[in-house]
C-alpha cells in the first residue's frame, strides 16, 4: 500500500502545533496574576472611605477623615490610614500636607498682657494669656484688644499691678530690697493666694510664690 504523501510544509505546521508552547496571546489571562499599580489600589481604598466622619488633624479610631481632599492626600502617602486606623502618624501627615490643619495657637506670644496690642493675639505671660483666652477665645484666635487687656487687668494682678516682676520697690533694678521682699512673700507651692502687695512675687500667675517663681527671679538678678 502506497503511503499517503504529506507536504513538508503541512507536516511542519502539525509538528509545531502539537509540540510547541502556544503563543501568550492565545492563552486566557489570569487576572489574579496581573501586577496592579499600587497607586491605583490606594486611590480605590481612599475612594471607599474618603471622606469619613473623623477629624483629619487628630488621631481617631476609624479610617479616613472628614475632608475628602486631605483624606486622599494622606492615604496616597500612607495607605494604612484608609485601611486601618487614623493614627497620630496620619494626623501628622495631614498637618504637613493639608490646608485644613491650622497650627494650634499656643501661649505665650509677644505683647503686654495688660494693654491693647491688636492686631496680634495672645500675650507674653503664659498663665495670663491662657486665662484670658479661656474666657474670650477671640483674644487668641483674633486680636488682643482692649477687652482682652481689661480681662487681664482684672485677673492677672501678678503682672498688671506690678511695673516689673520682682521689682517690689519700683526702683527699676532688682536689688537686696527686692530679695528680702520676695523671701517675705514666699508661700511655697500650692499655698495660694499670695498676700496683697506680694503680686510681684508670683511670676507665673498661679496664685503662689514658690520655687518656680524664685528661679525666674534669681535669673534676673544682676550677676
Amino acid at each position: 500500500m502506497q503511503a499517503a504523501f504529506i507536504p513538508l510544509s503541512l507536516f511542519s505546521m502539525i509538528a509545531c502545533t502539537a509540540g510547541a508552547e502556544p503563543s501568550r496571546d492565545a492563552v486566557p489571562v489570569n487576572t489574579n496574576d496581573v501586577a496592579v499599580d499600587p497607586h491605583a489600589q490606594v486611590e480605590s481604598a481612599a475612594g471607599d472611605v474618603c471622606p469619613s466622619a473623623g477629624p483629619c488633624c487628630e488621631s481617631h479610631p476609624g479610617v479616613g477623615c472628614g475632608d475628602p481632599l486631605c483624606c486622599e492626600q494622606v492615604c496616597s502617602h500612607t495607605p494604612f490610614c484608609c485601611e486601618g486606623l487614623w493614627t497620630q502618624e496620619c494626623a501628622g501627615i495631614a498637618a504637613a500636607v493639608c490646608d485644613v490643619c491650622d497650627t494650634p495657637f499656643t501661649c505665650p506670644q509677644t505683647g503686654d498682657c495688660c494693654t491693647d496690642h491688636a492686631p496680634d493675639g495672645g500675650c507674653e505671660r503664659e498663665f495670663c494669656c491662657d486665662l484670658v483666652c479661656g474666657r474670650d477665645s477671640y483674644c487668641c484666635d483674633g486680636e488682643w484688644d482692649n477687652i482682652c487687656a481689661n480681662i487681664a487687668r482684672a485677673n492677672c494682678p501678678n503682672i498688671c499691678v506690678c511695673d516689673s516682676f520682682g521689682d517690689f520697690d519700683v526702683s527699676a533694678t532688682l536689688d537686696l530690697v527686692d530679695v528680702a521682699s520676695l523671701l517675705t512673700c514666699f508661700t511655697g507651692a500650692g499655698n495660694s493666694p499670695v498676700a496683697p502687695g506680694c503680686e510681684c512675687a508670683d511670676y507665673d500667675g498661679d496664685g503662689d510664690a514658690d520655687l518656680n517663681d524664685f528661679a525666674v527671679f534669681h535669673g534676673l538678678l544682676p550677676q
